[in-house]
């Protein structure tokens, strides 16, 4: 069998979070009420178990309404990708697909990441220290940042906590 570049091999690991959609979600709690409306997609086969729930981390993802207002019109893909903190390689532990009902202003997702929602990547344990990275996507396709997408990415969080990611920059 051929060997797959690297990139190459993203691609197809990012492509699958494509694979199965979830009709309603679980993690969206009754404070996203007026907010964008959510279809979430994932996987439902957990690689590991990061606490007795499978809980990875309660997650809040907000759009800075100054800095991106107005440019995010139309944008109706959010994917939150979840990295180890501790590691030098660019391939994302797992990731999840967030497909928007309406322009994403305000809170647009308010969840817990689980090993129930994400697609998982690269296998093993969930790292102990996460990165994650919430990116408003201009084309719905998974892959690399590109222009017309909006990130915003918090480093160091420890497995089991919550967190808040603010989306804040323009990919050019």
């Amino acid at each position: 069998m051929k060997s797959l570049t690297f990139a190459a091999h993203l691609y197809v690991c990012l492509s699958l979070i494509q694979a199965t959609t979830l009709q309603a979600s679980p993690n969206l709690s009754g404070d996203h009420a007026g907010k964008a409306a959510t279809k979430v997609q994932g996987k439902n086969e957990p690689q590991s178990s990061p606490s007795a729930d499978g809980k990875i981390i309660d997650l809040e993802v907000k759009v800075l309404d100054k800095i991106v207002s107005g440019k995010t019109k139309g944008l109706r893909t959010l994917f939150i990708i979840v990295y180890d903190a501790q590691s030098a390689m660019p391939m994302p532990y797992g990731a999840l697909k967030v497909d928007l009902m309406k322009d994403p202003e305000g809170t647009v997702y308010k969840g817990t990441l689980d090993s129930k929602n994400i697609n998982v990547m690269s296998g093993g344990p969930v790292p102990s220290s996460l990165r994650l990275k919430a990116r408003l996507d201009k084309d719905g396709s998974a892959g690399k940042d590109a222009p017309g997408d909006f990130t915003g990415t918090v480093e160091g969080i420890k497995t089991g906590g919550s967190v808040t990611i603010t989306i804040d920059k323009e990919i050019t």
